[in-house]
């Protein structure tokens, strides 16, 4: 039984229009990146999860309509909330699912940190791993870039012996890739992390994705 909170903490992500992929400019998606409480604390990120807090986004879907009919020829017109109490939705209107940070970004993709702390003092060379997990579509330069928005100043180890971690990630095909720094980052324009609610409302709004809004967290 851990003796500290083990959930995990999400932070908003905006893919910008500013990659190219395959020659073409990328498509814009929103949503999350995460690492577990242990993490947040070790990298000294608390005030970041506070100022964010714990928001929803709403994404208005189209309007769509499907219709179940019985061997009697009898139609089922449930709702959408039937269904989720165990009936059959045959007419979902248009209407606001909320979404979870969890659930904001289909796919996932888990990247390590070298942590520059030891597992044991007295065995050298042995450090402790963390880890954050993004969306499916982040390419590694798109994690590249959110790490060094997201990263207090002083986590990169420079040199290794100073710091909280090495300079790097690793991918989740094993191969290691730098973490950018935040001047780079925000140069580089290819990714947008919000680190509290204004500005999580302003990516929504910089997305242009529409049929997305923000809301407060809820008990």
């Amino acid at each position: 039984m851990a003796d500290k909170d083990l959930s995990r903490d999400s932070f908003p992500l905006l893919r910008l229009t500013g990659e190219i992929v395959n020659g073409k400019a990328g498509v814009k998606h929103i949503g999350y990146f995460s690492c577990r409480a242990s993490v947040t604390r070790y990298l000294a990120m608390e005030e970041l999860i506070t100022q964010i807090g714990d928001p929803l986004i709403s994404l208005r879907r189209a309007a769509s309509k499907r219709t179940d009919t019985l061997v009697d020829g009898t139609q089922l017109t449930t709702s959408a909330i039937d269904k989720q109490q165990g009936g059959s939705t045959t007419q979902i209107e248009s209407e606001a699912s909320q979404v979870l940070q969890s659930q904001g970004s289909k796919g996932s993709k888990t990247v390590k940190l070298k942590a520059t702390k030891l597992i044991k003092d007295d065995v050298p060379g042995k450090y402790h791993q963390v880890s954050f997990r993004f969306p499916g579509w982040a390419t590694n330069l798109i994690i590249s870039n959110a790490l060094g928005l997201i990263l207090p100043s002083g986590t990169i180890a420079q040199p290794i012996k100073d710091g909280k971690v090495f300079p790097y990630f690793v991918s989740p095909g094993g191969k290691r890739y730098p973490i950018a720094t935040k001047l780079g980052a925000d140069a580089a324009a290819v990714a947008a992390v919000a680190t509290d609610a204004t500005k999580l409302k302003t990516l929504i709004s910089e997305s242009g994705i529409t049929g997305v809004e923000s809301e407060p967290g809820q008990v």
